[in-house]
């Protein structure tokens, strides 16, 4: 009769393990995948907000509101400034590159627009065009 418990209580072990393994394997099926697209939707919203702040800027520039623009500026290179970081973390060169390129015309547009130079706006453009290429290149 021990060995017939026993025997029981095993099996019943046996199932609670398989049941528990399985439920984790379940669970934890779709977590790569939505890990992943929030992920993607993280960058979206990062790169998205620097673009906002960019064309922000460059209303502020055509209406000659220098120190609106450079807020603008600065303001846009903390979001793009995540960007390069993220493109870093998942080895992606040549939008790393775009986004620094993006970073440095936004920098020189910050300077342009402090010195009350109407130039600020090409270099805001240039910014602008690089986020796009490292955006598209990211499929984004």
């Amino acid at each position: 009769m021990n060995a017939r418990l026993l025997k029981i209580v095993g099996w019943v072990a046996l199932g609670f393990v398989l049941a528990l393994a399985a439920g984790y394997v379940w669970g934890a099926s779709g977590r790569l995948a939505l890990q992943s697209r929030l992920h993607e939707a993280d960058l979206r919203v990062q790169v998205s907000d620097a673009r906002a702040r960019l064309l922000a800027a460059r209303v502020a520039l055509y209406s000659l509101n220098f120190g609106a623009a450079t807020q603008d500026l600065e303001a846009a290179k903390i979001p793009l400034q995540a960007v390069v970081q993220r493109y870093e973390q998942d080895g992606e060169t040549a939008r790393v590159t775009d986004a620094q390129s993006a970073l440095a015309s936004i920098e020189k547009a910050r300077r342009l627009a402090a010195q009350l130079d109407q130039s600020a706006q090409g270099a805001a453009a240039d910014a602008l065009a690089a986020l796009e290429r490292a955006t598209r290149a990211a499929g984004k």
